[in-house]
């Protein structure tokens, strides 16, 4: 999606977030309308907000007639610097968020248990990156995913971003954070999945885990690295196809294998 900045009579400066096209295709996550993207945002950043979080005020979602126009979601704009942000904040950011009940059910698990939807997509881009590189991860079955993720339903569940990165959803300003947006890759489940994803993006430090304070519900060890695979094989897939990076593919994908290999181990 596109994020334009507009300046409104009447709610002043707006940030517009437009799809590119009805219909978002990705190697990592194949077809998904994006129009239920813009109503989950705008129900996820209303939500949040309501429970006093900082986000965007959500204006207004338009849906346009079919052949007539494009969709898209109008937004309060939030000044920002792109600082990096205090890391303790951060990890009160998220726990604030996995203290929040979820408001739906997001579009990325389909009517389906958080296991099958963590299965299934590990299964996919490792099919992604085999038919994109040639190259072939000794990624266990459907069944035996699934077997070893069961535990993620029987969890808490909470509301989870799944994409907390500085300088593209978490705004900021002198080092304080002042919004968190775009919950196109949300999920419902336990917050260990979401510090699997955060602790792959480098950003799970001591200060972090400070402020993020106790997690009462631990994941067991092999579900903890299948979470941890389903980011780095993500990543993987994002730098074969969407934004081209040979070295970082590879990266990811020697660092998909050697999750797998500490798998096998347990």
């Amino acid at each position: 999606m596109v994020v334009w900045q507009a300046k409104s009579l009447l709610h002043g400066d707006l940030a517009i977030r437009v799809p590119r096209q009805r219909f978002l295709k990705s190697e990592n996550d194949g077809e998904i309308d994006s129009r239920t993207l813009l109503r989950q945002e705008a129900i996820i950043a209303t939500h949040v907000a309501q429970l006093g979080i900082a986000t965007p005020e959500v204006i207004a979602v338009h849906e346009t007639p079919l052949g007539d126009g494009i969709d898209f979601l109008a937004y309060e704009y939030i000044e920002n610097d792109s600082d990096a942000p205090c890391e303790f904040e951060l990890g009160e950011l998220v726990r604030a968020l996995h203290d929040c009940r979820p408001p739906l059910t997001p579009c990325a698990m389909q009517g389906k248990s958080l296991a099958d939807t963590i299965a299934e997509r590990v299964v996919r881009r490792s099919e992604a990156i085999q038919r994109i590189s040639g190259t072939i991860l000794p990624t266990p079955s459907l069944d035996i995913l699934y077997e070893l993720l069961g535990c993620l339903d029987s969890r808490r569940l909470c509301l989870l971003h799944m994409d907390i990165r500085p300088k593209k959803n978490i705004l900021t300003r002198r080092g304080a954070i002042v919004s968190v947006i775009d919950w196109a890759n949300a999920l419902i489940g336990p917050p260990g999945l979401e510090l699997a994803r955060i602790q792959e993006y480098g950003l799970l430090s001591p200060e972090f885990l400070q402020g993020y304070g106790e997690l009462e519900d631990s994941l067991e060890e092999a579900a903890m690295i299948i979470c941890r695979l389903d980011t780095a094989i993500m990543l993987a897939v994002v730098f074969l196809s969407e934004a081209p990076d040979r070295q970082r593919a590879e990266h990811f994908i020697e660092h998909s294998r050697e999750l797998l290999a500490m798998l096998g181990k347990e």
